[in-house]
């Protein structure tokens, strides 16, 4: 069988890693990533987004989605996702 990327996987390639991670150190305030790389934490708003969710409860609650067959993997650095991790990043940088 064929492999073959998600779309969303395509979204994301769209986007040059090593600019954004530029951007990312630019941008940064200095505090070491702990929970949630940057990249990661964009890749699951932008999914958040793409998939018209309304809220980041609803959102990690459609990725950690296991019934549906839809569990979409991110770099989580082995931590619990949670909307309140999520939300505590999008605080914090």
């Amino acid at each position: 069988m064929a492999h073959v990327n998600s779309i969303f996987s395509q979204f994301l390639s769209l986007i040059p890693r090593q600019i954004f991670n530029k951007l990312a150190r630019k941008h940064s305030t200095g505090r070491k990533e702990r929970k949630l790389s940057r990249w990661s934490q964009f890749a699951i708003l932008m999914f958040i987004q793409l998939t018209e969710r309304k809220s980041l409860r609803a959102g990690v609650r459609n990725i950690k989605d296991k019934d549906t067959g839809k569990h979409y993997k991110f770099q989580t650095n082995n931590f619990k996702l949670a909307a309140s991790t999520i939300g505590l990043v999008n605080k914090d940088r």
